[in-house]
């Protein structure tokens, strides 16, 4: 049994998003033992996902980023 790592980024989480929407992403943060998050999106998704809230909410609150980033309404960069 192995230590399982993944590099999270941008392109990754909007991947996800398309192929199964909100939970999706959260399935990209909780599938592996570490993420590395390698930019400002992924560490925003990042800090939803650590929050003491249920699945639900967090999946409320990436699917409300998610759709202000594709709408570019929120700075990727």
């Amino acid at each position: 049994m192995g230590f399982n790592k993944t590099w999270i980024d941008t392109e990754k989480i909007i991947s996800a998003w398309k192929e199964d929407g909100a939970q999706g992403v959260v399935d990209l943060y909780i599938k592996y033992d570490a993420v590395i998050m390698e930019d400002k999106t992924s560490i925003r998704i990042g800090t939803i996902m650590q929050k003491e809230k249920s699945t639900e909410y967090k999946k409320k609150l990436i699917k409300t980023y998610m759709q202000m980033m594709l709408e570019g309404e929120v700075n990727i960069k």
